[in-house]
């Protein structure tokens, strides 16, 4: 149940140790077997991640982007928001806006 891949030093080389093998055979792995890079495999759980917290906790949408991005293993929201743009195809401002909207209309409609 732990979050590895939220933390900051979520690197190939911290995977390989904690797996008992090696950085070369692991990249190996993902690249063959996932087909994708570590790298984007963490990306993706990263973004699935703040999309369900957004969606589902409110008070996560709170957050700034810095600190969302410090939530998930980023020193920067920038680099937050590119990789959300290139998963999701718009940004993490306008996803919030969208749910914000949606919660709204949905207690207005109650």
């Amino acid at each position: 149940k732990q979050r590895w891949y939220l933390r900051a030093d979520f690197k190939l080389a911290f995977v390989a140790k904690k797996l008992n093998t090696n950085t070369v055979y692991l990249s190996s792995y993902f690249n063959n077997t996932r087909k994708q890079t570590f790298s984007s495999y963490v990306q993706e759980l990263r973004v699935q991640f703040v999309l369900s917290e957004l969606k589902n906790n409110p008070q996560f949408r709170r957050y700034s982007l810095q600190a969302i991005a410090g939530e998930i293993g980023y020193k920067n929201a920038v680099t937050f928001v590119s990789v959300f743009k290139k998963a999701t195809g718009i940004t993490p401002v306008f996803y919030i806006r969208e749910l914000n909207k949606k919660d709204s209309q949905t207690v207005d409609n109650h």
